[in-house]
């Protein structure tokens, strides 16, 4: 083959390659920046473009371009290393002490390559061209372009995204953590008075609160990722300002990520279905919760309290409080919602033992919490729970 005319081949191709790289430069720079164009799309031009350079540059022989593409994804390699060690340090501690190794290592090579003016890189690329020398420049060409390529995609990539990804996800999860501390963890008494749920509903409705339910809302638009203690404090946060369907979403999200440490979000999640959707809709959600025999005590209570609305089911609603008060024997809500519940059965049945039970845990009830009296009195209507005993002594007794 001519020399010249081989000569001119392969400036035309490594200035070809040189145009390649300044425009993917410019794309992949704009794309990045603009968000408007994900890495993947940026990625599989690349492999296009590369692929046509490739066989233009092998004229068509497949161990010449073998060769090519071995040079290309060495150089793509080195370029990716190299943008890891310049982007900024957004990574935990162990990872950066891998960056100051590699650094470390490449000033090495780097200052013992300059002593042998650059013997061993032109001896590996003469081993890559090994049988096709004529294709040297086009390797050394390869190397650098890919290089670069390699360089400013995974650095624009980290810069752009990863690193800024990172430094959300962390700003969202350190505020969960105060959130969280401000919220309490296990839900207040739905019936007692003087539940801590005022401190509650103030803490949730602060500014900071604001800012974080509409980041990790966006995370999860975007399909980021979102933690368990993300998603279970905004819905935490949603509950207290009562948005009660939002919550509910957001709490089961957070319960399916970890279901063995969210018995305190499935007992929110009941409550918020009861303010929201009824009682029925409660007692079907913690059925379910404890016909899986994964439900700790304190869902018996709840399901007990929600099924005091279901006449059909009162002897349930005993049975499910007195499970629980095996337990807990100081509870005087679960004392009161047995009393509720053995009144509703005596007005039905009017069963001397069920006027017994009522009025014995009625009496229970009052002695750790007298506060309870206003309550029972404000049920003797005509669909209280009380109603069957607002005339009876012993009861008009223990509420004055």
């Amino acid at each position: 083959m001519n020399p010249v005319f081989l000569w001119e081949t392969q400036q035309s191709l490594s200035w070809a390659g040189w145009a390649v790289v300044a425009a993917l430069t410019a794309m992949i720079f704009a794309k990045l920046k603009s968000r408007d164009w994900p890495p993947s799309d940026v990625l599989a031009v690349l492999v296009l473009v590369s692929g046509l350079w490739w066989t233009a540059a092998g004229e068509m022989q497949v161990g010449r371009i073998v060769a090519l593409v071995s040079t290309s994804l060495i150089g793509g390699a080195i370029g990716s290393i190299a943008g890891f060690l310049f982007s900024s340090n957004e990574e935990e501690q162990a990872v950066s002490k891998v960056r100051d190794w590699l650094i470390g290592i490449i000033t090495g090579l780097t200052i013992a390559e300059i002593g042998k003016q650059g013997s061993t890189v032109i001896a590996f690329l003469g081993f890559l061209a090994k049988g096709h020398e004529e294709d040297l420049g086009i390797h050394a060409s390869m190397m650098v372009v890919y290089s670069t390529i390699g360089f400013l995609f995974l650095y624009l990539n980290r810069e752009l995204y990863l690193n800024t990804s990172l430094a959300e996800a962390r700003r969202r999860q350190k505020q969960a953590g105060s959130i969280a501390k401000e919220l309490p963890k296990t839900l207040p008494d739905p019936e007692r008075p003087g539940s801590e749920l005022g401190h509650a509903q103030t803490a949730a409705q602060t500014e900071g609160v604001d800012k974080f339910i509409a980041s990790v809302e966006l995370a999860v638009q975007e399909g980021r990722p979102v933690t368990f203690d993300e998603l279970a404090t905004l819905g935490r946060s949603l509950y207290y300002r009562n948005d009660l369907e939002r919550a509910i979403n957001y709490l089961k999200a957070a319960a399916r990520l970890k279901p063995k440490e969210s018995d305190s979000l499935n007992l929110m999640i009941a409550q918020a279905l009861g303010e929201s959707k009824g009682a029925s809709a409660a007692a079907r959600f913690l059925d379910d919760w404890i016909d899986a025999r994964s439900a700790p005590v304190d869902a018996y209570k709840l399901l007990g309290y929600y099924l005091l609305w279901d006449e059909t089911r009162l002897v349930k609603a005993a049975q499910c409080t007195e499970h629980y008060l095996a337990t807990h024997p100081q509870d005087s809500g679960a004392l009161f919602n047995l009393a509720c519940a053995a009144a509703q059965l005596f007005a039905k049945s009017g069963d001397g033992k069920d006027k017994s039970k009522a009025l014995d845990n009625l009496g229970k009830a009052l002695k750790l919490h007298p506060a309870w009296k206003e309550s029972a009195r404000s049920l003797t209507g005509e669909d209280g729970d009380f109603r069957s005993l607002r005339a009876d002594k012993d009861f008009l007794e223990l509420v004055a």
